[in-house]
């Protein structure tokens, strides 16, 4: 990304994760795999946006430990996009806008995020919405997260997502313990077919690191979907997640 910076905040140009997903200007806190770890990241379930071409991202000067963000990106929101070289009201469009609060111990944000792909392949080309709120404190030896997120969109998805969550230092790395439950209702069910569905997921991670680029990470999850979702075979809803891996900053 290009950026410019100055008194007046931070402005950014080009590639880049919504805001309640990862990447410099991502602001989602409250759950401590964050958009990680597979299965038990927070938005493997349902999501607004991911990563996005033509992104223009503002950050405010922090006031009192409070910035506001605004994000805006004109070739969609969605990773089954076409192409964004169509004219401007026949592309897909991301619209964010959220708030930071980091002050101390204390992080907490509150996002809001919309989407319209009508240069996906999906058939579902109506507005997508979605609300995350985090909140984590750090009391030294141990973080407490807690994490919210309400996705909705007309003949689709209407989910609610609650997470609670926890750092904890140990043995000169981190133990990562999380549990997240999933409910919602499918507007675009198929009469006569189930159209509610919930999933809870439980997982735990540890990570050491071996220098200041280089991170030793394990990982292990189980997931399980109920209603529409319990006789699925995706790994979102149903399963068990186990990884050891060798993680490197460049």
């Amino acid at each position: 990304m290009l950026y410019v910076n100055g008194g007046f905040g931070s402005v950014a140009f080009g590639r880049t994760g919504g805001l309640a997903f990862a990447q410099s200007r991502a602001i989602l806190s409250g759950w401590v795999f964050g958009t990680g770890y597979g299965s038990g990241a927070w938005n493997a379930i349902d999501f607004v946006a991911k990563r996005m071409n033509n992104v223009v991202s503002y950050s405010s000067p922090s006031f009192g430990g409070v910035t506001i963000h605004a994000m805006y990106s004109n070739s969609g929101a969605n990773e089954l996009a076409v192409d964004d070289k169509n004219k401007w009201s026949k592309n897909g469009h991301y619209y964010g806008i959220g708030a930071k609060y980091a002050n101390g111990p204390i992080l907490s944000s509150l996002i809001f995020e919309a989407t319209q792909n009508k240069n996906s392949l999906e058939t579902n080309h109506n507005p997508k919405y979605g609300i995350n709120y985090g909140l984590s404190w750090d009391f030294g030896a141990v973080t407490p997260m807690f994490a919210y997120q309400y996705v909705w969109q007309d003949q689709g998805n209407k989910d609610h997502q609650f997470g609670l969550s926890a750092k904890i230092n140990a043995g000169g790395g981190a133990i990562k313990v999380g549990a997240r439950y999933t409910f919602g209702k499918n507007d675009g069910a198929a009469a006569g077919t189930e159209d509610k569905h919930n999933a809870w997921l439980v997982g735990a991670a540890y990570e050491y690191p071996l220098s200041k680029r280089t991170m030793i990470k394990s990982y292990a999850g189980y997931a399980d979907g109920g209603k529409a979702w319990k006789d699925t075979t995706d790994t979102k809803y149903n399963g068990y997640q186990v990884y050891l891996g060798l993680c490197h900053k460049f």
